[in-house]
């Protein structure tokens, strides 16, 4: 008797490269709800100061980034969440966007619910794009394929309200397509943006896991293992390029699948442990979840269920009708374009022209994935330093003691992932301009939390870069004066506020 473990086989060559199982990407869509609240959660924490115009990016910034943006080659989408500034509007929004995902989770509805969590999810992004990195690039990829998946065809509401029971058939279709090339473009191109001789030469680890603003205990202790470091450097970037292009090969695929997933899954959770970089590795964990073949839910399955658990309950529209089969594969080549394009190479950038990019600035999928190509030159941190009118003097943003000696782990000082990933941005000089608006926030959140004995009377942002180089931790200090308030400063900015004033009034100075 035949296998159901050989489902995949038997659909053909390039069928079975494409095709998922049903209850895989059951188990990817509660994990993606699941990550969407984790994510909520995470980003409620700081709802007022990263999306209210009571917070460092008021919609007048946004609205002057989003004029910035779109005069270059990357424009930007738009936000629901830009449509108002106010915390009331933007907690409904957060509101709303749970209670999709928690729908998403339970497959109630699942269709309307992806598409409400993919549409919320991209407008919250898109709301502060001043914290985003490619984990967030990847999580609405997911989402955006998940509306055109049958993520309800088993372990859903939908399905036991349907009640019947079909024999096992792995889904195949564009979006299963597009599913698996978004994991071949994720790792396959940011191989391609590694070949350097920071990747060559094996020192790219080293010098990542020195990154303190990110690096946790244990990618600290790694440090003192170079030749580990080489090794997990020289893997990284044979896997990158080599599985993806395996995991896309009809011979033996289903073994190539296999070996892909545990290959990436081991790297994810090797990244997780080293370095605090938010949701990424688990939305591509739970990315990979869709991969996993149907034998494995046979065996696991059995050790619950009494009667056969690898037979779904049916799904009837699981084939995509012909409008949404074209427009995902249209989309397929259209990501694929863009993916090339981030090649540097003049021939490549041809792929994605400015014209082109209109739909993707439209559907607010804009993709580049690069992850640490070029490592950082600086390790950062930062104080927050305040004279306080009873004669204190405090770090304002970690409410501690002023202290201008590098921290034992900068990584503690800035507990928030969101708040990491800002301030290591606002250190390049492409987002320097908003340096100042996150420290007037800091200034202003004080002031509003604090009696009258405490409000601050000077407060000065110093950032400190310390160089990072192959064969040390610092190589060189490099100390930026961001933001100063108070005294001459103050009395400085306000007559240029009073001048700037004047000027708009039309009045002429003598």
């Amino acid at each position: 008797m035949e296998s159901k473990t050989d489902a995949l086989e038997k659909q053909g060559a390039w069928r079975s490269v494409f095709a998922c199982d049903l209850r895989s990407l059951a188990a990817m869509r509660v994990a993606l709800g699941g990550l969407v609240l984790i994510d909520l959660g995470m980003r409620a924490r700081s709802l007022t100061a990263m999306y209210t115009d009571a917070g460092f990016f008021p919609l007048k910034v946004w609205h002057e980034y989003v004029g910035r943006i779109s005069g270059t080659t990357e424009p930007l989408g738009w936000s629901i969440h830009a449509l108002h500034g106010g915390v009331a509007f933007q907690s409904f929004l957060f509101v709303v966007a749970a209670l999709a995902a928690l729908m998403m989770m339970l497959g109630w509805k699942t269709k309307i619910a992806c598409v409400v969590s993919w549409v919320l999810l991209v407008s919250l992004q898109m709301r502060n794009p001043l914290i985003l990195h490619s984990g967030d690039v990847l999580f609405r990829l997911a989402l955006f394929w998940s509306m055109f998946l049958p993520l309800n065809a088993v372990w859903s509401l939908d399905a036991k309200k349907r009640g019947a029971v079909i024999s096992l058939k792995p889904v195949f279709s564009g979006a299963t397509v597009g599913l698996i090339l978004t994991l071949f473009s994720l790792y396959f191109f940011a191989g391609i943006a590694k070949l350097n001789d920071f990747w060559f030469s094996g020192n790219a680890m080293g010098y990542v896991m020195k990154l303190d603003i990110y690096t946790t205990g244990f990618g600290k202790w790694l440090l003192q293992w170079p030749l580990i470091l080489k090794i997990l450097t020289w893997v990284t970037l044979a896997g990158e390029l080599v599985l993806p292009v395996l995991l896309l090969t009809p011979w033996k695929n289903a073994l190539w699948r296999r070996v892909a997933l545990l290959f990436f899954v081991g790297l994810h959770l090797g990244i997780a442990s080293c370095m605090s970089i938010g949701l990424f590795s688990p939305i591509a964990i739970a990315f990979w979840l869709a991969l996993l073949p149907g034998a494995f839910w046979v065996r696991w399955t059995s050790l619950f269920f009494t009667r056969d658990a690898s037979e779904p309950a049916p799904q009837k529209d699981s084939a995509l009708p012909i409008w949404a089969n074209v427009f995902c594969v249209f989309m397929v080549g259209y990501f694929l374009a863009w993916n090339i394009a981030t090649i540097n190479h003049p021939l490549c950038k041809k792929f994605m022209p400015l014209e082109a990019r209109v739909v993707g600035k439209w559907l607010n999928m804009r993709q580049s994935f690069r992850m640490f190509d070029v490592p950082p030159p600086h390790s950062p941190w930062f104080v927050y330093e305040a004279q306080l009118k009873n004669g204190a003097t405090v770090d304002i943003f970690r409410n501690k003691p002023v202290d201008h000696e590098r921290p034992r782990s900068i990584l503690a000082t800035i507990p928030q992932h969101h708040w990491r990933r800002l301030h290591r941005n606002l250190a390049r000089p492409s987002f320097e301009k908003y340096r100042v608006p996150v420290a007037e926030y800091m200034v202003r959140q004080w002031n509003t939390t604090h009696d009258e004995d405490s409000q601050i009377l000077t407060a000065k942002v110093t950032a400190y870069l310390d160089e990072i180089t192959r064969d040390s931790e610092s190589n060189g200090l490099i100390t930026q004066v961001w933001y100063q308030y108070g005294g001459e400063i103050a009395d400085q900015q306000m007559f240029d506020e009073l001048l700037e004033q004047v000027k708009e009034k039309g009045i002429i100075l003598p």
